[in-house]
């Protein structure tokens, strides 16, 4: 019974840190398209809006 106990918190350990791996790619993805997007379209040509509005649909 203690080994499934040992299991079970060992199966939501992994769980937990894959979500949590999850959300940092996710971050890492949104970072690297917003820069990319920056990079390609001027700030004054509304890329610094593009990139604002990414950063808060990723957080």
């Amino acid at each position: 019974m203690d080994l499934l106990n040992a299991w079970v918190f060992e199966f939501l350990d992994v769980i937990h840190f894959l979500r949590y791996y999850y959300l940092i790619t996710i971050f890492y993805v949104c970072c690297f398209i917003g820069v990319r997007i920056f990079k390609t379209t001027k700030p004054l040509d509304g890329g610094f809006v593009v990139l604002l509005s990414l950063t808060n649909l990723c957080s």
